[in-house]
């Protein structure tokens, strides 16, 4: 699992990493989704997500909720949906089909940065 603070993070396999080189690998993937478009950086904003709520609930005692509810829904896509309804009640379906599949496919890579973010991090059981 990853750890808090200065030390090096330890995974469950036991081997530690260097908390630093940890964040340097997550600013590498970041810069990497930037080049490959907004479906990659919505997948990786998800990850970072579920990752900072998971320690932030470790390091409070609160829940991971908290924090990863609003995340989840900045990163959503209901407005994507919305605007393709819009488009199709307006005569345009071939763009809000477009829209509409849009919306898929981010509520897919939402759904897989939760399951990375999670196997990254894992919440505690009573958090």
């Amino acid at each position: 699992m990853l750890g808090r603070g200065d030390g090096p993070a330890e995974f469950s396999e036991g081997s530690k990493v260097p908390f630093e080189q940890a964040w340097q690998f997550i600013v590498k993937v970041g810069l990497a989704a930037h080049r490959y478009g907004s479906t990659a950086g919505n997948l990786v904003g998800t990850i970072i997500a579920v990752v900072i709520a998971n320690l932030w609930a470790r390091k409070t005692g609160r829940p991971s909720s908290i924090v990863l509810i609003p995340a989840i829904v900045l990163l959503g896509c209901g407005s994507i949906g919305f605007r393709g309804l819009a488009s199709m009640a307006g005569g345009d379906l071939l763009l809000g089909a477009q829209q509409f599949l849009q919306m898929f496919v981010v509520a897919m890579t939402i759904f897989v940065g939760i399951v990375v973010g999670y196997t990254i991090v894992r919440s505690e059981p009573g958090l």
